[in-house]
């Protein structure tokens, strides 16, 4: 980790931490902030766990599980995002953000960065495996590389509610959409708070990402932030220990939430695809883990599903990175609504 605590970055704009609108909203989302009956974590230590986990992603299109990365794998993501925090945050003084203000997608920056190694850790994690197994039914599913987010301390508002998953079918009678298929494609992040040592993840208040149980499969418009009602914005995976998996079919409805807290919330992740789309073209990545940490992979799935990201040397492919988005006005990475992002306006419940 660098010197500096990396949550003093945070809070820039018109709000502080003790702002009384702050203050309100945070005691808020702490009383009442929490998807409905709690969050359902599924222990590997459970017989049958990774059934268990795939019902419950069938059923919700979410699941959880505990202890899915060790906490010295933990501490390593986490020391590789300290890094790629800070180098991102340097472009941009006032947190206009990529994804709302404070709010940020770290896309290829890890790897331009020279921390993607570490970063390559999340694919070998058993329990985690083992579930995406059940899901697919299959050892064919392949790992299309890593990414994430993380949101600065100061994010004041609810991110819109979203899919992350787009059409991808072509019927031209239109009745059958990528919402009558099984998912293609399981994301698997790994929520942390960015200080060393912590054992927290998800808290109500820290930036948890809030999920819409059950609509995976909807085709039922998305509601706007205006229009979405209170229960769904209260709706925060939250809390979450470090180390747990959070397993998420991309067309579930998802979004963001404010981070009032002091510590800065990452949510690295993986993406593994099913093996009837990774027939289309999905092995077609850029070569990031070196042969040696490749080699070091405990798990056969493991190095089954990315042996096609892996380099026949210790030379990785390397990328540029820049902000993509305009720092000055906010336009670019977060869509044409990110201009509107200043952190100037606490969000309303």
């Amino acid at each position: 980790m660098q010197e500096g605590a990396l949550g003093e970055l945070g809070w820039r704009g018109k709000y502080k931490r003790d702002s009384p609108e702050v203050a309100a909203l945070r005691d808020e989302l702490m009383r009442e902030a929490g998807v409905p009956g709690g969050v359902v974590a599924v222990s590997p230590d459970e017989p049958d766990f990774a059934r268990r986990a795939a019902q419950l992603f069938w059923r919700d299109g979410y699941c959880v599980v505990e202890r899915a990365l060790p906490m010295d794998r933990v501490e390593a993501v986490r020391d590789a995002l300290d890094t790629v925090v800070r180098r991102m945050v340097e472009h941009d003084p006032h947190r206009i953000g990529n994804r709302g203000s404070h709010r940020y997608s770290i896309g290829s920056a890890p790897l331009a960065f020279g921390v993607d190694v570490a970063l390559s850790t999340m694919i070998d994690s058993a329990p985690v495996l083992a579930v995406v197994r059940e899901i697919y039914q299959s050892e064919d599913f392949v790992c299309t590389g890593w990414g994430g987010d993380f949101v600065m301390p100061g994010s004041v508002e609810f991110q819109a509610l979203h899919r992350d998953q787009g059409e991808y079918l072509a019927d031209p009678s239109g009745r059958v959409t990528h919402l009558d298929m099984p998912t293609a494609r399981v994301k698997v992040n790994f929520p942390m708070v960015l200080d060393p040592g912590s054992e927290v993840a998800h808290t109500p208040c820290n930036g948890a990402t809030r999920v819409v149980a059950g609509t995976h499969s909807s085709r039922a418009p998305i509601p706007t932030l205006d229009e979405e009602p209170r229960w769904m914005k209260l709706s925060a995976a939250a809390p979450m220990a470090a180390g747990s998996a959070f397993l998420f079919d991309p067309r579930t409805w998802h979004g963001g939430t404010p981070n009032l807290s002091e510590s800065v919330r990452a949510l690295p992740g993986v993406s593994f695809v099913a093996p009837w789309y990774a027939a289309n073209g999905s092995r077609n990545h850029r070569r990031r883990i070196p042969r040696s940490v490749f080699e070091r992979f405990e798990s056969p799935l493991a190095r089954r599903s990315s042996a096609h990201l892996t380099s026949n040397d210790e030379e990785v492919d390397s990328g540029g990175w820049r902000p993509d988005w305009n720092v000055e006005t906010g336009e670019g990475g977060g869509g044409p609504r990110n201009s509107e992002h200043k952190g100037l306006a606490v969000a309303q419940l």
